[in-house]
């Protein structure tokens, strides 16, 4: 709401969010990266205590990223378990809570595998988790790793992946009931590309 009028002027100036807020808000605002990848974006007031993170939005881009699961993997492993058992579809990473197994290519994630949600250090906990249920059951993590985007051309008329998929993607469940984005800001970010 504070970007006002603004708003407009990020999309014809070519900038992310980010910098935008950067160039026009940084006396009031910062810009930090959390979480154990530091892939996180966080705004916070000048006037907010800053948190203890050691990267900045510049030395992120240049650090070798991690191996990163695809989201869908990924939720299997943290999405509170609603059942007695939570299937794994080996096709599209959907995952369903029932007692039997659902027809077709499904794999059983175990309780145990499944990370609470009051735990410490939860992302680690679930990186954990992947990799223990990964070496159960035999895998390779490539077969599970989110698919590195290649580079659009100027002809591509509707981008696949949006800044607003990005953006949902990097929240976990408890980050998505708490975010709320004006319809403005959410077609802004529809009309990004990631």
């Amino acid at each position: 709401m504070d970007l006002g009028p603004d708003l407009k002027l990020v999309k014809q100036e070519g900038m992310t969010l980010a910098e935008f807020v950067k160039s026009r808000f940084g006396d009031k605002y910062d810009i930090i990266f959390t979480g154990e990848y530091k892939n996180i974006q966080s705004l916070i007031g000048k006037s907010s205590e800053m948190p203890d993170v050691s990267g900045k939005a510049d030395d992120v881009e240049e650090e070798k990223r991690p191996e990163r699961f695809n989201y869908r993997f990924w939720a299997a492993f943290s999405v509170p378990l609603e059942g007695k058992s939570r299937f794994l579809n080996m096709d599209n990473f959907s995952f369903e809570d029932v007692d039997a197994a659902p027809s077709g290519r499904h794999e059983r994630i175990d309780a145990e595998f499944i990370a609470p949600e009051d735990a410490q250090d939860r992302d680690k906990l679930v990186l954990q988790n992947i990799r223990r249920w990964i070496d159960a059951k035999g895998f390779k993590s490539e077969q599970f790793l989110a698919k590195r985007r290649v580079g659009r051309t100027a002809s591509d008329a509707t981008p696949s992946r949006t800044l607003l998929h990005a953006f949902v993607d990097a929240l976990d469940k408890k980050q998505l009931s708490s975010v709320s984005l004006p319809l403005d800001v959410v077609a802004a970010l529809l009309n990004r590309s990631a």
